[in-house]
């Protein structure tokens, strides 16, 4: 039995010791000059209420000389899809300055920052980024900025999407165009967006109820001018009273009760018969 855990962990030692998660990255290995810029790549991010929509991992290699220190000033700059950040981006890309650049940018962060004491000649050095997005999914574009006085030597940098990648794209690509996917877009959510949703909701709302109060008013004042007619009718109905038929005559004579008048007493004395 112990023969074949042995030669079972042997089969499988190979396999594991090569085996390794894969993300979706982009390198570049730049040699850095003072007020220079590149375009790396970027990736298609979901969105996501509250919760980060994305993490990133930042790998930077330095061969330098010496440290890089703040004074160089380079930075890892991002641009989301939008027209006032990558918009405006991409139409001078390349004759704005670094400084307009990074004004424009959605987040930059300064690489010396991530060193004790800047970034230390072939010491690899890592950092985690998160991605918040809550309003729409959109590219984002990632991009190298040396705008301080460098020294020229070759940086190796690696960004590589832990998750919420939807898709990636490659250095000087997608610039006039979407990489993301085409994905369901909840109706709700895109009206929401839109200002002039509201103003026609609002204005729908008005009108209806303004209709419903225009009918319940006319309803009363139909109900209120039936109730008039009605009582006026009545009241026309008891002031005068319309007798239907002839009246009867008041018969000649006075009926008392008890007696009849001289004819019914005539005919009566002739019917009885006489005593003989």
């Amino acid at each position: 039995m112990a023969f074949f855990q042995v030669l079972l962990a042997s089969m499988i030692s190979p396999g594991m010791a090569s085996f390794g998660v894969t993300y979706p990255a982009l390198h570049a290995e730049p040699v850095l000059q003072s007020n220079s810029w590149w375009h790396l790549g970027g990736f298609c991010f979901g969105q996501v209420d509250g919760a980060p929509a994305a993490k990133l991992s930042i790998s930077i290699l330095w061969e330098g000389q010496g440290p890089l220190h703040a004074s160089a000033q380079v930075y890892l700059a991002v641009f989301d899809g939008r027209e006032d950040r990558w918009g405006v981006a991409n139409r001078d890309w390349d004759t704005s300055s670094c400084e307009q650049k990074l004004a424009i940018s959605t987040d930059h962060t300064l690489l010396s920052d991530y060193g004790p004491d800047g970034i230390q000649p072939e010491v690899e050095t890592a950092f985690a980024i998160h991605i918040r997005q809550k309003t729409a999914t959109r590219d984002w574009h990632y991009a190298l900025l040396a705008c301080g006085n460098v020294e020229a030597a070759p940086l190796k940098l690696s960004v590589a999407a832990e998750h919420g990648a939807l898709s990636i794209f490659a250095a000087k690509e997608n610039f006039d165009s979407s990489s993301c996917p085409v994905m369901p877009v909840s109706w709700w959510r895109h009206a929401a967006e839109d200002p002039l949703f509201w103003v026609l909701l609002f204005a729908a709302a008005i009108v209806s109820a303004s209709s419903s109060i225009a009918v319940m008013v006319c309803c009363r004042l139909k109900w209120r001018n039936d109730t008039k007619l009605l009582s006026d009718s009545r009241s026309a109905a008891g002031l005068n009273d319309v007798v239907i038929g002839k009246p009867c005559e008041r018969p000649e004579g006075e009926i008392t009760e008890g007696q009849i008048n001289s004819t019914q007493n005539a005919t009566y004395n002739a019917n009885v018969p006489k005593e003989v």
